[in-house]
């Protein structure tokens, strides 16, 4: 009996476009094709019964033909094992990568800012200026990253986490926050980002996403905030729980 027969009699498919797509520890979420980590269009089959990739031919070479996406289902297990093992904290993990310094830090994260982050960055030497589209005027300054109202070149950190992959127009607020940026200036940008091999993020409806993301952010496509005048000084992806941290600066020597 051929193995195709065997196959149809069982029942069994290794993998089913119109149900399946993106795996995570065992559990299949049922998302539309074409916004898997898994996409067979992109990246090969998901074959189910030995949860790998058969990866298409004539895919890139470099950094990027690792297979990153490949590597999740193994990290997040053993995370899961060992929750303890990594540093997950997002805040903890930006600030213990930045020096003291003076002017403003612009932390556009949050609504509710956490006294403790307050407390840090006015640690390291920084005014801790918390901002937000959203929520009470006495504890945040009502802004919006995409047009942004402080001056060319007045702020010399902002830290974006878990942000961007709620805004339709996110390359706007690259090049806000860049335009804002003093020469020098850091950005940390932190975003979950469900692939890390694929060029293009893929549009996702708020409606359906329990975060409310309108995009499945793609890791390849915030490294090249280069396009927005920055320039990425460090690349993390923590594989995890899906997510990276991109530091980058707007270079030294370039006015408004």
């Amino acid at each position: 009996m051929s193995r195709r027969r065997l196959v149809n009699l069982l029942g069994f498919r290794t993998y089913n476009p119109r149900t399946h797509a993106t795996y995570e520890i065992g559990k299949e979420l049922v998302v539309p094709r074409g916004q898997s980590v898994y996409d067979p269009e992109v990246f090969g089959r998901y074959d189910r019964a030995t949860q790998q990739v058969v990866r298409r031919s004539g895919l890139e070479d470099g950094m990027w033909e690792i297979g990153f996406d490949e590597m999740l289902y193994d990290a997040q297990l053993e995370a899961l094992r060992r929750p303890e093992a990594v540093v997950r904290d997002r805040y903890g993990l930006v600030l213990s990568l930045l020096g003291p310094g003076v002017g403003i830090c612009l932390d556009a994260c949050t609504g509710s800012p956490d006294p403790g982050v307050r407390t840090r960055v006015e640690g390291l030497g920084y005014t801790h200026v918390p901002i937000d589209i959203d929520g009470d005027d006495n504890v945040v300054r009502r802004e919006d990253i995409r047009a942004l109202s402080f001056a060319d070149g007045s702020i010399a950190v902002i830290i974006s986490l878990d942000t961007l992959e709620h805004v339709e127009e996110y390359a706007l607020a690259l090049v806000e926050f860049s335009r804002v940026l003093e020469p020098g200036g850091i950005l940390a940008v932190h975003v979950p980002t469900y692939f890390f091999d694929r060029e293009r993020s893929a549009p996702l409806d708020p409606r359906r996403d329990p975060w409310g993301h309108v995009r499945y952010f793609s890791g390849r496509e915030l490294v090249e905030a280069r396009a927005a005048g920055l320039s990425p000084l460090r690349v993390q992806l923590h594989l995890d729980y899906g997510a990276m941290l991109c530091v980058a600066a707007r270079p030294v020597g370039e006015s408004g």
